[in-house]
C-alpha cells in the first residue's frame, strides 16, 4: 500500500502531526528527527506508538496479535489486485457479531481497514451494499462515531433493508 491519504488520516485522528511523509523508489517513508521510518505498516504502527493512542495497537498480547493479523489481511487481501468481493464477503461474515474488528473498541486495524475499503464501499450499490450487511453496519458506525469527513466522504446505507434476502 503506497497510498499516503491513509496515513494523513490516521495521523489527523491520532492528532499526531507528522513532519515529512515522502515517496522513495515506490515505498512511502516518514522523516523525522532523523528517523527514517519504512513502509505503510511500519509508518502506521510509529504513528500510533508515538501518539496518546497506543491502545489501538491493543491492549494485551492477544489482541496486539489480532491486530497484526488483521493488517496482514490488509495488506494481503485489500490492497493487492485480488478479487475484492470475496474479501467483502469474509469481512461481512466476521463482523456477523462484532461492532469492531477486535474487542469492545476501536483499533488501528478497524482505523487502517476503514480507510482501504473506503473506494470499494462508494462503488457498491445499495442492493451490493445490503448484501455485505454486517461489513455495512461496522463500516457506517465507525463513519459517523469517528469523524473522518476531513479526509474521506460520508457514504451512505440504508437502515431498512430494500431488496430482501438475495
Amino acid at each position: 500500500m503506497a497510498d499516503q491519504k491513509p496515513l494523513d488520516a490516521l495521523a489527523k485522528f491520532l492528532r499526531r502531526p507528522h513532519k515529512a511523509l515522502v515517496q522513495e523508489n515506490n515505498v512511502l517513508v516518514l522523516k523525522e528527527n532523523g528517523l527514517n521510518v519504512q513502509g505503510f505498516l511500519s509508518i502506521a504502527k510509529h504513528l500510533t506508538r508515538t501518539s496518546n493512542q497506543q491502545a489501538l495497537l491493543g491492549k494485551t498480547p492477544a489482541e496486539q496479535a489480532f491486530v497484526d493479523q488483521w493488517l496482514e489481511y490488509l495488506i494481503l487481501n485489500l490492497d493487492a489486485k485480488t478479487d475484492k468481493y470475496s474479501s467483502l464477503q469474509d469481512l461481512n461474515s466476521y463482523l456477523r457479531d462484532r461492532v469492531y474488528m477486535i474487542g469492545n473498541c476501536i483499533t488501528l486495524a478497524d482505523l487502517l481497514l476503514f480507510f482501504a475499503l473506503h473506494q470499494t464501499m462508494s462503488e457498491l450499490t445499495f442492493q451490493e451494499k445490503e448484501k455485505f450487511l454486517h461489513l455495512s453496519r461496522w463500516y457506517d458506525n465507525l463513519q459517523y462515531q469517528y469523524n473522518f469527513r476531513e479526509s474521506y466522504s460520508l457514504l451512505h446505507f440504508q437502515k431498512n433493508c430494500l431488496y430482501g434476502s438475495s
